[in-house]
C-alpha cells in the first residue's frame, strides 16, 4: 500500500496501524511512537502529513512546492 496510506488523511498513528492490519499486507514489525516499521516501508507522521520510506530510508513522498501554501 505504501504511497495509497500518504493520500488519506491520519490524526495518529494508531489509526494507521488498525489500516494496515485490517489490510494485511504488511507486517507490523515495530512501532516506535514516532514511527511504523513495516516488513516494506517505514511510516511517519507530523502535522497530518504521513511520510513514507522505503528499506534503504529513502523517502518515496517528498513535499513539492511551500507545504505552507
Amino acid at each position: 500500500m505504501g504511497l495509497e496510506y500518504a493520500e488519506k488523511n491520519w490524526n495518529t498513528l494508531t489509526q494507521l496501524i488498525k489500516q494496515i492490519e485490517s489490510d494485511g499486507k504488511e507486517k507490523i514489525k515495530d512501532y516506535t511512537g514516532m514511527h511504523i516499521i513495516t516488513n516494506k516501508f517505514t511510516y511517519g507522521l507530523v502535522h497530518g502529513r504521513l511520510s513514507v520510506y522505503d528499506k534503504k530510508d529513502n523517502l518515496l513522498n517528498p513535499i513539492v512546492g511551500d507545504p505552507l501554501e
